[in-house]
């Protein structure tokens, strides 16, 4: 999710018009298959994406963003919710 932050406080954006309308950014990635040799299945890492620009919608009222990141895994488990720190618009 999209967050904007505007009057001191961040808001979740919402996609106004088009395809999309109602939904905040939705980008779709894939992990690659990795399955750890052994009983242990679990995997820790870090995962890094480059967004395209704009990686989010210009408005002039908004000066840092910010975005919630979550994963599913095969068994569509949702994962941890995390927030990035906040992002100066440029």
């Amino acid at each position: 999710y999209l967050y904007k932050k505007s009057d001191g406080s961040f808001a979740k954006f919402v996609i106004p018009t088009g395809p999309n309308a109602g939904d905040t950014l939705r980008y779709q990635y894939r992990i690659p298959y990795i399955t750890p040799k052994g009983q242990n299945k679990a995997l820790e890492g870090e995962i890094k994406i480059k967004m395209g620009y704009p990686y989010f919608y210009p408005d002039p009222a908004h000066q840092m963003i910010k975005y919630e990141v979550y994963i599913y895994d095969r068994a569509l488990n949702k994962s941890n919710v995390i927030t990035t720190s906040e992002i100066p618009i440029p």
